[in-house]
């Protein structure tokens, strides 16, 4: 099976470059499965067409481009604890 090749909207990668080494590990983990099967990660909803997938603390919103093995990565979200 082919690999996936993630790309990063300007706004989900600066939300990723500001995440702490927890999240930032936590994502990476998640992203090197994405690329092997993006399908079997995360939950599809139907209303937006998007995907989402948690990791850690944190959620990844992305979509995925079958025709370009491609996954687009749109939010990164990180709930700080406390």
């Amino acid at each position: 099976m082919a690999r996936y090749t993630i790309r990063w909207v300007t706004y989900a990668e600066q939300q990723r470059d500001t995440l702490p080494p927890e999240g930032r590990h936590e994502l990476d983990a998640l992203l090197n499965r994405l690329v092997d099967d993006p399908y079997r990660q995360g939950t599809y909803n139907k209303r937006t067409e998007l995907w989402r997938a948690v990791f850690g603390y944190g959620l990844l919103t992305y979509s995925i481009e079958d025709r370009l093995l491609t996954i687009t990565a749109l939010r990164v979200t990180w709930i700080l604890k406390h």
